[in-house]
């Protein structure tokens, strides 16, 4: 199709062997493991890779098995777990570029996968595997005319093939047509079941859009696919999100279980799964084993917002504040503009009553991400107590416009800060309006009507 050889033109002068095992070697870490010296594959690609494109991938492939203790460390076990689909390594360079292409995505090498996917397409190569990995190129790339045209063409040569429909459902959702994409999705798994990737983004697409049938998906998905430590995070994930704790910690522990005995998880994968495992214990109330989870993942150099954000968490609800706030400013100094960190170091400031510090780093996170309004309200409850009335007033009465769920919180600081002031009828009307949202809050009634008593008193 003329569009998508457009679009692959620049890969065009890598058809020439040379070129292309130049290219791809560049796209490839540099370096290797010490215990697979490329000597161990050449009997087996030899005379057939003459340019030393497979033997410098099988390397990279045994280096990785070797460090997550995936297979054993043998060429042939490793030709064999990476390649299912070839009978023998010298099968592997017999033209079939598109097994090159498979075992670096495999690797997480996404350039050397991407050039070796173009290069197949080019050569005349319209395999459903070929095509299914040119359109998750072209939605990586955001260039969804030419994904589009890929997946027709997968349509037309390969009706039946799971990846077709796979990637065409990938095409819906990165069109953000979320409701047909997830349709397609529940279809194709249930015409193929045992094509896991289908379960893998269905779940995932469900969890996200918090739809209560996340957890039946789950389920049959791990019947299925029982041994795939992901789906069973899945499962967790979902018993989490409907508040179902038990059922989240025991699915928990056997994705945990299972990846203990996987031969196929990266290091990447299994500090997910450690990191799920902490935010299940966490929302459980398990706050010590969370704990020793983040500190495990920190150490292991997982350095993220998030994790620096919940091990804080934990820490703060032990009472361990000072250890919480050096945590927290740790992250920050790693990622000094993260919302979720300049806010949950300002309310842990603010109940120290550190408020001059406390309110500039609510306001830095207020400025980047608007939506959260809980670090305006608590900027208004930081004026509240400095006797800034009207700037309180001014903050609380802004979020009370913009968040109907959090009017009721604004419009009491609101009322205080009126009432504080002495302006007794505003700060009577505003509880009213308050009491009108939320009649049954005692605590806001005994205010409205300290508020009469004041101005009966008058």
């Amino acid at each position: 199709m003329q569009i998508v050889e457009s679009w692959l033109a620049p890969y065009r002068p890598y058809l020439e062997p040379a070129a292309f095992a130049e290219a791809v070697a560049g796209a490839m870490p540099s370096g290797g493991n010490s215990q697979a010296p490329d000597a161990l594959f050449r009997d087996l690609l030899s005379p057939i890779d003459g340019y030393g494109l497979a033997t410098k991938t099988l390397s990279h492939l045994f280096a990785e098995s070797s460090r997550t203790g995936s297979v054993e460390a043998t060429p042939e076990a490793v030709v064999d777990f990476y390649f299912p689909h070839v009978a023998t390594a010298k099968q592997l360079l017999a033209g079939n570029v598109a097994s090159l292409a498979e075992a670096y995505l495999k690797l997480g090498q996404i350039r050397a996968s991407e050039i070796s996917t173009a290069v197949a397409y080019l050569a005349g190569d319209r395999s459903s595997v070929v095509l299914s990995l040119l359109a998750g190129m072209a939605v990586r790339e955001g260039r969804l005319e030419e994904g589009e045209a890929v997946s027709k063409e997968a349509a037309d040569l390969h009706p039946d093939r799971p990846e077709t429909a796979y990637y065409e459902a990938l095409l819906r959702l990165a069109r953000r047509d979320e409701e047909s994409g997830t349709r397609l999705l529940k279809a194709l798994a249930e015409r193929h079941p045992a094509y896991r990737p289908a379960w893998g983004l269905l779940l995932d697409r469900l969890l996200s859009l918090g739809r209560r049938e996340a957890a039946e998906i789950a389920l049959a998905a791990t019947r299925h696919h029982p041994r795939v430590p992901q789906l069973w995070e899945g499962l967790a994930l979902a018993h989490r999100q409907a508040g179902e704790f038990a059922g989240a910690l025991e699915a928990m522990r056997q994705a945990l279980r299972l990846a203990d005995e996987s031969i196929g998880l990266s290091t990447q994968e299994v500090l997910g799964l450690q990191l799920t495992a902490a935010l299940v214990e966490e929302d459980a109330g398990l706050f010590d084993n969370a704990l020793r989870r983040y500190r495990g993942l920190l150490e292991s150099g997982q350095e993220q917002p998030a994790v620096f954000a919940h091990a804080a968490s934990c820490l703060r609800r032990a009472g361990k504040r000072q250890e919480a706030a050096e945590l927290l400013r740790k992250g920050l100094r790693l990622f000094p503009g993260e919302p979720q960190l300049l806010s949950n170091l300002g309310e842990l400031l603010f109940e120290a009553g550190a408020d001059g510090e406390a309110f500039q780093l609510l306001q830095r996170a207020a400025e980047a991400e608007p939506a959260r309004t809980g670090n305006i309200l608590l900027m208004a409850s930081i004026c509240l107590r400095n006797r800034r009335f009207d700037t309180a007033a001014e903050l609380a009465g802004a979020v009370a416009k913009a968040d109907a769920s959090r009017a009721v919180e604004a419009l009491v600081l609101v009322g205080d800060a009126f009432r504080y002031q002495g302006a007794l009828d505003a700060a009577r009307e505003v509880y009213r309006a308050a009491l009108a949202r939320a009649p049954n809050l005692g605590e806001l009634r005994a205010r409205l009507e300290q508020a009469q008593d004041a101005l009966g008193n008058c």
